[in-house]
């Protein structure tokens, strides 16, 4: 007793040991080459089963939150990571200086920092993916909320492509984020929903935005429809039997903008080079911006490249909520009039600017830019009859259109009257 009272340091962590090897003994017991799940392990493993696989077990980072440390034998059993063993991912994790020594981790954002460049090691390409797609750039820019590795995969259970479901990811992963989105997509067409004879497979999150190399929304709102003729191959062919000039609308009207029919829709005026890439401006506009001057700014911007114009979804959200096509909008009036709600909404875009996440940059400008003669040598790339507002410009379209009938019906009915003269005058 005196001897205990003398070293109580010694006490503990005699009691330290003791408890590690009932733990790790408890283990050896739980996980014997008897149990299903030990045919899946190598000694090693068993060896780290003895404290990860006990539930409860937790640890406190450095901000105070605290994080679970306990795995599920039989998940991990089965994933494919279990080929790899425990060393696989934590092969600096050893003993005799493991569980004694503990790496410093300060916050839940630096455990995933860690965890990322560990994935990364192995799985190069889908990180390389994520680092150039929207949730990498959004980290990147600074909104440490931004989702990596650990965020939508467990590792100690990853489940592979083929188990997926041809590398189809959970629905569930993407909601915990986007959980508007998610609300709008259940009214959607593409929600789940029976199958009728002859209908392909729903497409999830996954299907449109990749798993990995999440594009940004610009991006998809850029794509002039790719994304959904991908799976609507037939479209053009059947918008061609009854919209006019199909493929010019195809190209500039978000597929969104007519097929989800509650969305606010908006005119983007994008500024691209020859190439057709957006190009990186200072974009005027801005609360209490004056029209004048914002034209003005526009026309400056706009030199060396061209303003495109082109109709969208105000909000990202609302072009989840896909109707089918018997709700699909069809009367030309919806944009072709001069009371167009297209038109309230004027947005111009432009490329991201460095540290911008890649998420291109726009400003909403007044609708008044539109409505000036000062407004002309900036939409060369985009006229929409009566969406500059200015009317002068609609009657001038007017006249070219009756003048190019006109001329050759002149000309038609001067040559039939020169001939019946020179008939006349044949005669004796």
């Amino acid at each position: 007793m005196r001897s205990a009272q003398r070293h109580p340091g010694r006490s503990r962590r005699i009691l330290q040991r003791l408890l590690l090897a009932a733990l790790v003994a408890a283990g050896g017991v739980l996980f014997s080459p008897r149990t299903a799940v030990a045919d899946e392990l190598s000694g090693r493993d068993l060896r780290c089963a003895g404290c990860h696989f006990h539930p409860g077990l937790t640890r406190e980072l450095g901000d105070g939150t605290r994080i679970t440390l306990s795995l599920s034998p039989e998940a991990f059993a089965h994933s494919e990571h279990a080929g790899k063993g425990c060393g696989g991912g934590h092969d600096d994790m050893k003993r005799p200086s493991h569980p004694r020594q503990r790496r410093e981790i300060g916050s839940v954002q630096d455990y995933l920092n860690r965890a990322q460049q560990n994935c990364a090691s192995c799985h190069a390409d889908a990180a390389k993916a994520w680092q150039e797609g929207g949730h990498g750039r959004a980290l990147a820019a600074g909104r440490e909320d931004a989702p990596q590795g650990l965020s939508c995969h467990d590792p100690h259970a990853p489940r592979a492509a083929a188990r997926r479901g041809a590398a189809r990811v959970k629905q569930d992963d993407c909601l915990t984020c986007h959980d508007k989105i998610g609300a709008a997509f259940a009214t959607s067409v593409h929600a789940p929903h029976p199958l009728a004879e002859g209908e392909g497979p729903l497409p999830l999150c996954a299907d449109c935005h990749a798993a990995h190399a999440v594009p940004v929304a610009d991006r998809m709102t850029g794509q002039a429809g790719t994304d959904c003729l991908s799976c609507h191959a037939e479209a053009p062919r059947q918008h061609a039997d009854w919209l006019p000039n199909a493929a010019l609308h195809l190209d500039s009207v978000a597929c969104a903008a007519c097929h989800a029919p509650g969305a606010t829709r908006q005119l983007e005026l994008r500024l691209e080079d020859s190439a057709g890439r957006l190009r990186t401006a200072a974009l005027p506009g801005g609360p209490g911006a004056d029209a004048a001057l914002e034209a003005a700014v526009l026309r400056q911007a706009v030199a060396g490249g061209t303003l495109r114009g082109r109709i969208s979804v105000a909000d990202p959200t609302q072009a989840h909520a896909l109707g089918g096509k018997e709700t699909a909008l069809h009367a030309c009036r919806t944009c072709h009039s001069p009371t167009s709600g297209v038109f309230s909404t004027i947005r111009l875009v432009s490329a991201p600017a460095p540290g911008a996440g890649g998420q291109a940059l726009s400003r909403v400008v007044s609708p008044a830019v539109m409505a000036s003669l000062g407004s002309l040598d900036t939409i060369g790339g985009f006229y929409l009859v009566g969406g500059p507002r200015v009317g002068a410009l609609d009657w001038l379209v007017g006249l070219a259109l009756l003048a190019g009938l006109g001329v050759p019906a002149l000309h038609l009915l001067w040559g039939a009257w020169v001939r019946r003269r020179r008939g006349q005058e044949k005669r004796p």
